[in-house]
C-alpha cells in the first residue's frame, strides 16, 4: 500500500525541515530594537530642548552568539539609527540625521555580547536631524514612533564582521514637544 509510505516520507520532510529551520534560527545573532518609556512611564521627546532633553533606545543582543556593531560616531554607525512616525491623522515621517562631515573617520566597532543591551540617547535637535518642520511650534504632537536600525553590507563590514542588516521595534505611543523659547512664541 501506497499511502502509509507517502504519509511517511511527508512526516520525515516535515520533521527533517524543522530541525533545520531551528538550528539556523538559533545560531544566527538576534538583535531587539526598544524604546523604553521614562520613569513617568510616557515616551516623550522634546524638540530643540536646552538642556537636552533626551529620550533612550535600547539595542540587545537576545542571540547566544556576540554581535559586532559599528561604534555611533563613525559614519558607519551615525546614520544607523532612524525612526518613523505616524501621527493620529495617518501622516508617516522619517526622522533622519543630516549629512555631517567626519574629521577623524575609520571603521571602528564594539561587541554586543549576548543578553548586553546598548542605549542610545537620543536628542532630537534641529542641527542634527533633518527637517523637524512637522513638529508645532505649540502643544503637544501625540503619536506613534518605531526605531529603525540599519546597517548595510560594504567591504568594510565584510572585513571587520560587523553585523549588517535591518531591525524595527513596534510602533510606540509617543508624545512630541518644541521647546518655547524666543523664537517660537
Amino acid at each position: 500500500n501506497i499511502y502509509p509510505r507517502l504519509l511517511l516520507a511527508a512526516n520525515l520532510l516535515v520533521l527533517s525541515g524543522c530541525g533545520t529551520t531551528s538550528e539556523r534560527s538559533t545560531s544566527l545573532p538576534t538583535i531587539v530594537l526598544t524604546i523604553p518609556s521614562d520613569t513617568h512611564g510616557e515616551r516623550t521627546a522634546v524638540i530643540d530642548c536646552q538642556p537636552p532633553y533626551p529620550f533612550h533606545v535600547l539595542l540587545t543582543n537576545t542571540g547566544k552568539k556576540p554581535v559586532k556593531l559599528w561604534q555611533e560616531w563613525v559614519s558607519w554607525g551615525y546614520y544607523s539609527l532612524q525612526f518613523e512616525v505616524v501621527a493620529a491623522d495617518g501622516h508617516r515621517y522619517s526622522l533622519k540625521k543630516k549629512p555631517t562631515s567626519f574629521y577623524a573617520n575609520f571603521p571602528a566597532s564594539f561587541v554586543l555580547q549576548p543578553r548586553e543591551a546598548i542605549v542610545w540617547d537620543v536628542e532630537l535637535t534641529s542641527n542634527v536631524w533633518q527637517d523637524l518642520s512637522w513638529i508645532p511650534n505649540h502643544g503637544k504632537l501625540k503619536a506613534q514612533m518605531r526605531a529603525i536600525y540599519s546597517a548595510e553590507p560594504d567591504e568594510y563590514s565584510k572585513e571587520f564582521g560587523v553585523w549588517t542588516g535591518r531591525v524595527t521595534s513596534q510602533l510606540y505611543d509617543f508624545s512630541v514637544y518644541r521647546a518655547v523659547n524666543d523664537e517660537t512664541k
